[in-house]
């Protein structure tokens, strides 16, 4: 009996050992459907090929996501985002590989309401000709509405035209790099270099914008390469009680830096 009882826990023991090695690693994905599947589960997730989807990707657990050097583009449409990250999520993405691209046509390509997005390595871009026939014409790299953000490394890049083809708001089209209200925005860590960070803002648009900042939000730089050819910085405050802190330790900027405060910043 005593030997039935010592093989039934060996077998036990073996099974959790197997079970614990198996979620040590991340699940394949090679096609949307499975990437779907996974992200709603929150697995650990590795792309196993390059991927073309055309639906929101909804973050409403803790996801690693590892690019491992191929590509997830997203057809999604100009009034939509890949990435729509829900309030206490999270999104922790890197590249393994460091050929890995995120590539999209969207309004949106991070969309954070009050999660959190961590971003290790990668190529992020928003390509392709944006036309919206509005009051005002946005385009987004990282959204960022009472969350957290922290980029340690990463290529960022804007392309194409943004464009109001409304005539009456013909000068409102924006690009945005790095939007924030009310939330935090760490770009660079202690071990981060400038070259680790590239951020390029080539579109062709009326205005555009690497840093936007409203409300209570706190933007940290300690590190980057940061072109664009039109500004830098836009922080607008609300009131006394809502306040933009940039605090700029590093980094490389170039072209027009501007400061714009309005109502006590």
């Amino acid at each position: 009996m005593k030997k039935v009882k010592k093989v039934f826990f060996i077998l036990f023991f073996m099974m959790l050992s197997l079970l614990q090695v198996k979620n040590a690693y991340a699940a394949e994905v090679n096609t949307q459907n499975e990437l779907l599947q996974a992200i709603d589960s929150g697995e650990s997730i590795e792309l196993a090929n390059d991927i073309e989807i055309d639906a929101t990707i909804a973050v409403k657990k803790e996801i690693e996501l590892d690019l491992n050097g191929f590509h997830l583009r997203s057809n999604i449409g100009t009034a939509k985002t890949v990435f729509n990250i829900s309030a206490g999520a999270s999104l922790n993405i890197k590249d393994s590989k460091g050929t890995g691209k995120i590539s999209t046509d969207a309004k949106w390509l991070f969309y954070n309401y009050g999660g959190n997005l961590t971003i290790n390595g990668g190529n992020y871009i928003l390509d392709g000709d944006f036309k919206v026939n509005s009051t005002t014409a946005p385009r987004y790299m990282v959204y960022n509405y009472m969350g957290n953000v922290d980029i340690q490394r990463g290529n960022f890049n804007i392309t194409g035209t943004i464009s109001n083809e409304n005539s009456k708001y013909a000068s409102k089209a924006y690009s945005y790099m790095f939007w924030s209200n009310s939330g935090t925005l760490n770009i660079g860590d202690n071990n981060t270099k400038d070259e680790d960070i590239v951020v390029k803002d080539d579109a062709n648009v009326a205005s555009g914008y690497i840093f936007y900042a409203r409300g209570n939000t706190t933007q940290n730089i300690s590190a980057g390469t940061f072109d664009t050819n039109k500004y830098l910085f836009l922080s607008q405050g609300t009131n006394r009680e809502k306040k933009v802190i940039t605090n700029i330790t590093g980094g490389n900027f170039t072209y027009l830096a501007i400061m714009y405060e309005k109502k006590d910043i």
